[in-house]
C-alpha cells in the first residue's frame, strides 16, 4: 500500500522544459518519503529528502545531476514534441532525486484503440520509450540488474478537440507480476463538469 502526490513548476527555454521546483511526498509501505528539489542555472539541487540517500542508494554525483530535468518535465517536453511534430522521438536526461536515469522515446505507428470497457477510444501514436538507470543504485541491488533498461509502450493523441496529446494508453512489463496497464478513461476542458451542473 502508499500513495504519492508530486508538484512541479517551471517555465520553458524555447521547446526545452525549465523546472524550477519540484515536491513528491508520500508513504511506501508504511515509511514516509519526500522529495524537494530547485533549480537554479539548470542544475537540481536537493532541499529534502526523507529517507536519506545514503540510507538506500548510492549518490548521483554533481557531474551527472547538471542538465537534467524531473520526470514529470520530461513527460511534458515529450507531449510538447508530439504536439508539435507528430512523432514521439527524443531522449531526456532525467534526476529524480535518489537516482540519475536516461530516457529514450521513438514512434512506431498511428494505431487505433478499440473501445473497451469505457474507455477512451480513436486513433493514437504509439510510441515506445526505454529507461536505463545510469547512477543512484540502491545499494542491496545487483548492479546487472539495475543497469537493465526498462521499456514500454504509451499510446497518445488529443482526448478531445482542442486539447493536446497525452497518454491514453501505457503498457509497462514489470519484474514481479507481468505487464501494467494504464488507459485513460474520461477527458475534458477544465470546468466543463461544473458548467454543465450549473445548467
Amino acid at each position: 500500500p502508499g500513495q504519492q502526490v508530486t508538484r512541479v513548476t517551471g517555465a520553458w527555454t524555447g521547446l526545452a522544459p525549465a523546472p524550477r521546483h519540484f515536491v513528491s511526498e508520500g508513504t511506501w509501505r508504511g515509511t514516509s518519503r519526500r522529495i524537494v528539489m530547485e533549480w537554479s542555472g539548470g542544475e537540481p539541487r536537493v532541499t529534502d529528502l526523507t529517507p536519506p540517500e545514503t540510507e538506500e542508494r548510492e549518490p548521483v554525483p554533481q557531474a551527472l545531476r547538471r542538465g537534467t530535468v524531473d520526470g514529470f518535465s520530461a513527460v511534458v517536453a515529450l507531449l510538447r514534441t508530439v504536439e508539435r511534430g507528430g512523432t514521439c522521438d527524443g531522449s531526456t536526461a532525467v534526476f529524480d532525486g535518489r537516482r540519475r536515469s536516461d530516457q529514450v522515446a521513438r514512434s512506431e505507428r498511428r494505431e487505433v484503440i478499440r473501445p473497451w470497457r469505457g474507455n477512451w477510444s480513436g486513433e493514437a501514436l504509439r510510441c515506445t520509450f526505454e529507461s536505463r538507470v545510469v547512477a543512484g543504485f540502491r545499494l542491496d541491488q545487483n548492479r546487472a540488474e539495475a543497469t537493465r533498461p526498462q521499456t514500454g509502450t504509451a499510446w497518445l493523441a488529443s482526448p478531445y478537440a482542442g486539447a493536446p496529446p497525452i497518454p491514453v494508453r501505457i503498457e509497462v512489463p514489470t519484474r514481479l507480476f507481468g505487464t501494467a496497464t494504464a488507459v485513460l478513461v474520461r477527458a475534458e476542458p477544465a470546468g466543463a463538469q461544473a458548467a454543465q451542473q450549473a445548467r
